[in-house]
């Protein structure tokens, strides 16, 4: 991939199930992205902000974000919260 790097930050975002949340993960991601793999259900990403929330459990993942100038990663992992 040709194009600017986009800076998406270090580390992980953390979704807890079934909060709905607005995370900003790439602060120069305007426009729309490509996203590969696809995000958990119940999550989207525009503008560099995830949001939504999740309705499955997914193990932590690297996802690569592009168009035709930009391309950055990010991780997320999401999970269920079982009640005590």
């Amino acid at each position: 991939m040709l194009g600017t790097v986009l800076d998406c930050g270090e580390g992980y975002h953390y979704i807890p199930y079934g909060e709905n949340i607005s995370i900003p993960v790439c602060s120069s991601a305007l426009g729309d992205f490509q996203i590969s793999p696809s995000l958990p259900e119940g999550i989207s990403f525009k503008d560099g902000i995830l949001s939504g929330s999740t309705v499955v459990s997914t193990n932590m993942r690297r996802y690569t974000i592009h168009n035709e100038t930009s391309f950055g990663v990010f991780w997320v992992e999401g999970a269920i919260l079982f009640p005590i």
